[in-house]
């Protein structure tokens, strides 16, 4: 039989699965297609490229230059994306029809994001009051949730990110004897690692990131890897692993079309359009080469603030376009509207400051969680950064949505780092559950319902 405390913790888990459910159905029917979500009219295009005829590399030409160069960079998503229109296209559905139809199977990668992302929670704690409070954030930030049905190859990235952050802390915390799971570990982490590479450039210092982290364990893996290699005999490889193994190598192939080609062309893995199609197309026909050209030439005078000066500016427009939406239409939130939020946010890490330091960073999932974080976000700033300098104009290519990738760890080091320990503290620890309340109260009133308050009806169908 069931305690109460079961019953109570199942019911609030299935509440917020099916508020996510509602919200990404809402959001796939009714926003109104390619004019909100950010690019969707050109990943849609992009795709049809692969409806046409099926291939992996495009070559450049007129029809491609508005992308800048196709030929240098990953495809993955549009390649699956074109194939999947190609699926329903003997249907002659109507263009709205299969514009749901793609919307849908987006919809499809976010369900599988977020299960992952309770997988996540569950290898650090089995505090049900830090998973609840979890699930309630990721499913209450509004540009997290709504970007989740859009036609971007974003969706693919961060589910691959969340994926391979699972199997990779699956690879720290395995013990050297179990062979099948750490063997089984490191081929999706592999895997997970190349379909997000040969699907966006961003990927790659996440990868970097994780490659660093790794090292940290170099002797624990080492181990592990030992058992792998005595076990073969031992142990029968299952029909699984050799389907996944042969997608690996696929996926290396590819990537090596991608980034060892332009290494050996352009002497760089990440190669500019000027460089690859030249100055002049670049301009003619990439609208935002040419943005980011005349930004420089009109700016070259202009003074820049100093680093500090930008970091505050930095963090309140970030925050605001990921408790908000930052898309082709702006429903971004200042620091007076996100208030609660940022409060909330400072006694998060107050708490892990002060009061939980120690059990925190003695475990080896939060800190691989941590620093990830924190490193992929300093990539993100810093990066941002030099786009400042270089176009003197603040807030071009500024958005909170590029950190994504590492989201549902920074949302775990927040929640785990403010409630972990509390229970060692006899005068605090009864107010748990009303912070974890609280909290979801501030986040699902800031998110679908703040949305639907403040939005006209140009954003739907």
């Amino acid at each position: 039989m069931r305690k109460p405390s079961d019953l109570f913790f199942y019911t609030f888990l299935a509440l917020i699965v099916l508020g996510l459910l509602l919200q990404l159905f809402y959001f796939a029917i009714r926003i109104k297609y390619w004019e909100i979500f950010p690019d969707e009219y050109e990943h849609y295009l992009r795709s049809n490229f692969y409806l046409k005829e099926f291939m992996f590399f495009i070559s450049d030409g007129p029809q491609t230059y508005t992308y800048g160069s196709l030929r240098t960079n990953p495809f993955l998503y549009h390649f699956l994306f074109g194939n999947a229109m190609r699926v329903v296209d003997p249907l002659n559905l109507s263009q709205a029809s299969v514009l749901l139809y793609l919307r849908f199977l987006n919809l499809l990668l976010a369900l599988v994001k977020y299960y992952y992302a309770y997988l996540t929670i569950k290898l650090l704690t089995e505090d049900r009051a830090i998973k609840l409070l979890v699930m309630v954030l990721l499913t209450n930030l509004i540009m997290y949730v709504s970007l989740s049905v859009a036609i971007s190859y974003d969706n693919l990235v961060n589910t691959m990110a969340v994926i391979s952050f699972y199997y990779l802390l699956k690879m720290v915390n395995t013990q050297s004897e179990e062979v099948l799971q750490f063997r089984l570990s490191v081929t999706l982490f592999l895997l997970a690692s190349l379909v997000g590479t040969l699907t966006k450039m961003t990927y790659l210092p996440l990868l970097a990131i994780q490659l660093v982290i790794l090292c940290f364990f170099y002797r624990k893996l080492m181990l592990s890897f030992k058992a792998v290699l005595t076990s073969f005999k031992a142990i029968k490889i299952k029909t699984h692993e050799y389907v996944i193994a042969v997608a690996i190598i696929i996926l290396l192939i590819l990537n090596g079309g991608i980034y060892l080609r332009n290494l050996i062309l352009y002497h760089s893995p990440l190669p500019t359009c000027g460089k690859v199609l030249g100055e002049q197309i670049c301009r003619d026909f990439s609208g935002m080469y040419l943005r980011d050209y005349t930004l420089k030439e009109q700016n070259k005078n202009t003074p820049v603030m100093s680093f500090g000066e930008y970091l505050g500016s930095y963090f309140e427009q970030t925050l605001g376009s990921i408790v908000g939406i930052h898309a082709h239409k702006t429903l971004s939130r200042n620091s007076s509207e996100c208030a609660k939020e940022i409060w909330i946010i400072t006694l998060a890490i107050l708490l892990l400051l002060f009061f939980n330091f120690k059990e925190c960073f003695s475990n080896p999932v939060f800190n691989t969680l941590f620093f990830s974080s924190l490193a992929y976000m300093s990539v993100v700033l810093f990066h941002n950064y030099a786009t400042y300098l270089e176009v003197r104009l603040f807030g071009i290519g500024l958005q909170g949505r590029y950190n994504f990738p590492i989201i549902v760890n920074l949302i775990i080091v927040l929640v785990y780092g403010a409630l972990s320990g509390l229970h060692r503290f006899w005068w605090i620890k009864w107010v748990k559950w009303p912070i974890v309340f609280y909290v979801s109260y501030v986040f699902i009133r800031g998110g679908f319902y703040y949305f639907n308050k403040h939005v006209d009806p140009s954003w739907f169908n």
